[in-house]
Order: C-alpha cells, then structure tokens, then sequence
C-alpha cells in the first residue's frame, strides 16, 4: 500500500505549525505534508483496520481486517483511496494497524 506520511496538527499546536506554514486554517487542525516521499509499506492481511462509520448518534467506528477493507455500505469515508487520512501503526518495517481519522 502506498503511504504519504503527514505531520497532523490540532488546536493550539495547528494554529502555530499553520502560521509557520504561511497559512490560514478553516478549521481546528493542520496538516503539514512535506513532501519527502511516499513509502510502499506491506500491511498484513490480519492488521487490524478501525473504520469511521456512521452510527445511530453519530459517528463510530468499525473494527475489520485489512482484508475487508472498506467497510460494507454505509461507511462513512471512502477508504482506502487517493486523500483517505490514517493514523498507521508500524512494526518491523510492516503495517501492523489502521486508523482512518475523521476531518470534517
């Protein structure tokens, strides 16, 4: 899976690193992506995959294996796709876990 490490900002620290970046943020969080590369990272098939789901109050989330990944009708983001922001969990040089991260 190709991956594009981001640095993710929020709150306070958001405002900051956005300023730094010579920007204005719309909302409560920043993303700083700068660019030095998009690593191809084997995820294992049994990793497990939280996925942001929508529920009767809300949001939620799902837990899959990458194997099933995306969630079945009804999930909230399109992952996994070009944009589709995780928080990922190495070990060992593979991916061991995902997280989808919700921006509204």
């Amino acid at each position: 899976m190709l991956f594009d490490p981001a640095c993710f900002y929020f709150g306070e620290a958001a405002e900051a690193a956005a300023a730094e970046d010579g920007e204005e943020i719309p909302g409560p969080h920043h993303i700083r992506n700068a660019g030095g590369g998009r690593p191809v990272l084997d995820v294992a098939p049994t990793a497990p995959v939280e996925s942001v789901v929508q529920t009767g109050g809300g949001l939620g989330f799902e837990r899959l294996r990458f194997a099933g990944w995306p969630a079945a009708a009804g999930e909230y983001a399109t992952c996994p796709a070009e944009g589709c922001s995780v928080w990922s969990y190495i070990d060992g040089g593979e991916v061991a876990g995902i997280v989808e991260q919700y921006l509204p």
